[in-house]
């Protein structure tokens, strides 16, 4: 067997081009010497952070609600009533503290008709006076209780139905409450709580009004 002598591998030049894979699509001679083959990684779409979105304006979130403010009946029953005055009667007919009664002359006049109270037949009272109306005397207690006077007649009862009538003494007289509402102008109360009010009827004064009204209104009007 004939023997064949190795012999070493000469370059004659620095320069060569080293072995690149062919990449389909693309030339060999786009690809730098001495470099890998250019492989194109896919562009990623890199997702940017966003903000909390586009801002909603607040809205009022409806609070949680009761069933709304009670109403309570009136214990008077049906109808305006009129309160007294929270600070009392007026000074015009406070009763003195040196003494247990007060004297006060007056015309009285009907809120409701605005005529002046005289006394008429027999001595019953009527608010039917247009300018002119019999003169009282209110009588004042503590508590703004009075008796009342016709000046130069007699003292005013409620008789058996409930009218007003002038025809007794003063031992005699009816007791009557008065409730100031509004400066010089006065409710008139009995003793078995009804209220004295002008009868729409005849305007005469009668006390049997359960309610307070305008026709239970009284102006009294010094002398």
């Amino acid at each position: 067997m004939k023997k064949y002598n190795r012999m070493p591998l000469i370059v004659t030049s620095t320069d060569y081009y080293s072995f690149t894979p062919q990449i389909p699509g693309k030339s060999k001679h786009s690809m730098n010497k001495n470099q890998g083959p250019n492989i194109e990684i896919p562009s990623q779409q890199i997702i940017q952070p966003q903000g909390p979105g586009p801002q909603i304006p607040n809205q009022e979130i409806p609070q949680p609600q009761g069933p709304g403010p009670v109403i309570i009946p009136n214990p008077q029953g049906p109808g305006p009533v009129i309160q007294p005055n929270p600070q009392g009667p007026g000074p015009v007919i406070y009763p003195s503290n040196q003494s247990n009664e007060k004297k006060l002359k007056v015309y009285i006049k009907s809120v409701y008709n605005q005529k002046r109270v005289i006394s008429g037949y027999k001595g019953y009272l009527y608010a039917v006076g247009e300018d002119l109306g019999s003169k009282f005397e209110l009588i004042i207690f503590k508590n703004n209780t009075a008796k009342i006077k016709v000046i130069d007649g007699e003292f005013i009862r409620i008789d058996e139905k409930g009218f007003l009538v002038a025809d007794t003494n003063k031992e005699n007289a009816s007791i009557f409450t008065l409730i100031n509402i509004n400066k010089s102008e006065y409710i008139i109360q009995a003793l078995n709580k009804k209220f004295v009010r002008v009868r729409r009827r005849d305007n005469s004064l009668i006390a049997n009004s359960i309610y307070s009204g305008e026709s239970t209104i009284f102006k009294f009007i010094k002398i």
